[in-house]
């Protein structure tokens, strides 16, 4: 996790003609592609359950910010689920 720390970069990408939505894991690995990383390298932080179930499949480590404490779907498994942005990444920076 310390590795992580010292190497955060923060970005988001706009994926255009992909065929898939989220949280189709195939709509991830196109981020994931567009990124040129390897998905064991994102951290990403999921705004909704279903975000969090289709980056897990797609390979990446998740948090989610469940900040209005919705219900999680069935296989929804963060690494960490905060109530706000810094409680769900408390861990990781």
């Amino acid at each position: 996790m310390g590795e992580f720390a010292r190497s955060t970069t923060s970005c988001g990408c706009l994926i255009q003609g992909n065929r898939y939505y989220k949280p189709h894991p195939q709509a991830y690995i196109a981020g994931i592609e567009a990124l040129g990383c390897n998905p064991e390298e994102i951290l990403f932080v999921a705004g909704s359950s279903g975000d969090v179930v289709g980056a897990a499949e797609a390979g990446m480590r998740v948090v989610w910010n469940n900040h209005v404490g919705l219900t999680p779907k069935v296989g929804s498994n963060p690494l960490k689920e905060g109530e706000s942005l810094d409680e769900a990444l408390s861990e990781f920076l």
